[in-house]
């Protein structure tokens, strides 16, 4: 949501079984979560909103601006992220890796990819009859080397855009057990790891277990966004890789008039700038 909604009360449920969860997201965008034992909840129809419910496949809104049901980057938190996001981005053309301190890391994908549904199934030996973009993103992770390490992997996936920054959007997970080729990967709408400021819980059901746990995750900084060249147009002059990562040369954002006198920089890592 664009514009702070009101957070549910009592008359919006049909009886006492109910909860709540509202916080800001970032600059322009809210987040609220509701459960209830019947029903679904509704916002007012002059609401500008994107609509999720995986566990009953409900995936409906508008795109808000640049910002839609998507996602353009994978967050890994485990230690072998960073050998996992390294071999699949050779198999992905245009994808880059970056670090986050202190141990996570990025998977940044050359263009954004939309949500077909609110929860998808696949596995690996049927992936081949997927021609989606998120299949040849998902059989990269898991067939590059070094295989992957038996047990449940868990990856935050989430959409960058110039207007909102960061969102993580949904989570891609796996449990590998003996035959990779069996392995169900699972790919969620969700807004779990997003951290929320300002937030106000509310209802009967609040801090019970009908209620999900929340699992936020710290979003990347603000000044990664200009390294990460999440989209073909945003990539700078020198997007090579060097012993000591990606680099791009000094530049002003787009929406910031250049000071007077100043002039463009070379790049001080690199002569190719």
């Amino acid at each position: 949501m664009t514009t702070r909604p009101r957070l549910p009360t009592a008359r919006d449920f049909p009886d006492e079984r109910w909860a709540a969860r509202l916080g800001r997201v970032g600059p322009g965008l809210w987040q609220l979560e509701t459960v209830q034992k019947y029903g679904t909840y509704r916002l007012p129809s002059n609401t500008t909103t994107i609509g999720v419910q995986a566990g009953y496949g409900y995936l409906h809104g508008q795109d808000l601006g640049t910002f839609f049901a998507g996602w353009n980057y994978l967050l890994g938190t485990e230690p072998s992220a960073k050998a996992r996001f390294e071999g699949a981005a050779l198999l992905l053309e245009g994808a880059r890796v970056l670090p986050l301190p202190p141990n996570h890391h990025l998977l940044c994908l050359p263009e954004p990819l939309r949500f077909e549904r609110a929860l998808t199934e696949l596995r690996l030996s049927e992936s081949h009859l997927d021609a989606s973009r998120a299949a040849r993103v998902i059989e990269a992770l898991l067939t590059a080397e070094p295989a992957p390490r038996q047990g449940p992997s868990s990856f935050v996936v989430g959409l960058h855009t110039h207007e909102l920054g960061w969102v993580h959007t949904g989570t891609l997970s796996w449990h590998l057990d003996t035959w990779l080729p069996l392995t169900t990967v699972e790919l969620a709408v969700s807004g779990v790891h997003n951290p929320l400021t300002e937030e106000q819980v509310s209802g009967p059901y609040a801090g019970s277990n009908h209620v999900s746990p929340r699992a936020p995750v710290a979003l990347p900084p603000p000044a990664l966004a200009v390294r990460a060249a999440l989209t073909a147009h945003e990539r700078g002059p020198c997007m090579g890789a060097d012993d000591r990562g990606l680099h791009v040369a000094p530049r002003v954002a787009a929406s910031t008039p250049p000071r007077a006198g100043a002039s463009a920089r070379a790049c001080p890592r690199c002569a190719r700038c």
